[in-house]
Parts: C-alpha cells; sequence; structure tokens
C-alpha cells in the first residue's frame, strides 16, 4: 500500500501512512537530497533507504503539542540513486525531497 497525499496539513501538502510497511520509492540522478517532513504528538517512525541500505530511522513523535518542520539532509555521491521511504510504525509522513544535482 503506496502512502497517500494528503492536502493542507498545517498550510502544506504531505503524504502519509499509516499502515506499517507501506512505502513510497523515488529514483534520480544526484548528489545529495533534503527529505521534509513534520513531527507532532501521536506520530510514528519513518525508515529511510537509499540504494537498499538502510539510512537513518525518523523518530516523527514528540511529547509536546503543535507541529515542528523538520528536515533530514544527506550528502550522496554523485549518480543514480534509490530513495525508499518506509513505514516503521505508527502514522508518518514527509512533504517533499528536493535532490541537488
Amino acid at each position: 500500500m503506496p502512502f497517500t497525499y494528503k492536502s493542507k496539513v498545517s498550510s502544506a501538502c504531505v503524504h502519509t501512512s499509516s499502515i506499517v510497511g507501506s512505502s513510497a520509492a523515488l529514483v534520480f540522478n544526484g548528489s545529495a537530497l533534503t527529505l521534509r517532513y513534520y513531527i507532532k504528538s501521536g506520530l510514528g517512525t519513518l525508515t529511510v533507504y537509499v540504494d537498499g541500505v538502510k539510512v537513518t530511522t525518523l523518530n516523527q513523535t514528540k511529547s509536546t503539542t503543535g507541529t515542528t518542520w523538520k528536515t533530514y539532509v544527506l550528502t550522496l555521491t554523485p549518480g543514480v540513486h534509490v530513495i525508499q521511504l518506509v513505514d516503521s510504525k505508527g502514522k508518518v509522513n514527509f512533504d517533499n525531497i528536493v535532490i541537488a544535482p
């Protein structure tokens, strides 16, 4: 089951999942990427894989109220890569991915 598009969450448009194991993937040619997402109470964890290797797990929950936007930046060797975002626990989200040439 893929991530779903959800319009107007905190004045932004995000992709969300609440099904553990669901994923979204993107093939790109670049040397870095920036992933934008938000954290708030009650969310889960999003695992990031690049070229089939787990690079991080992003905890998207926080104990205080309100929504906080975050970014995750990863530098890569220039070339073709695959990023895969996997719902590893609970409800997760991402807003966008920016690729550097």
